[in-house]
């Protein structure tokens, strides 16, 4: 009986060393007091991938509306004025994309940079090598003249 109560006893004081040196437990992985913290950071996680995955939709929906409008006014279903309109709506509806079009584009209030973004989409939506090109340009570039004659000509092309 003595014998099992050392071993007993030495098996106690190994076990009291391990937990007591719990470095090593956690480098290995078996930290169990903590998964209520783990849990906890994984919920976390979870509800910021969310949060980012709804952002990510919000912004391909405002990228492919932008992308809509662009091709009804090359195709002269809308005016610059009502393209400018609807920018002018969706950018209000995202304050970062709303904070980039001021920094990118300083001093200017919030219709004219609705008008300035109209410009950037209309200049990324039509093709390089497109004949038209230079023809939808000064188009674009004279209703920007016509509708914000207090602004300096557009520079994109």
């Amino acid at each position: 009986m003595r014998r099992y109560a050392r071993r007993f006893g030495a098996a106690l004081v190994m076990v009291g060393g391990v937990y007591a040196s719990s470095g090593w437990l956690t480098a290995a992985g078996y930290d169990v007091w903590r998964v209520g913290e783990y849990q906890q950071q994984l919920e976390a996680h979870e509800r910021y991938s969310q949060e980012l995955d709804a952002t990510m939709e919000g912004s391909e929906y405002r990228r492919m509306m932008k992308e809509e409008l662009v091709k009804d006014y090359l195709a002269g279903r809308v005016t610059f004025a009502a393209i400018t309109d609807e920018f002018e709506h969706l950018n209000a509806s995202c304050e970062s994309i709303h904070q980039a079009l001021h920094d990118m584009y300083p001093g200017l209030g919030d219709r004219e940079l609705a008008g300035r973004n109209v410009l950037d989409f209309v200049a990324a939506g039509v093709p390089k090598d497109a004949p038209d090109r230079a023809a939808v340009f000064a188009k674009v570039g004279a209703e920007f003249r016509k509708n914000f004659p207090q602004l300096e000509s557009p520079k994109l092309w």
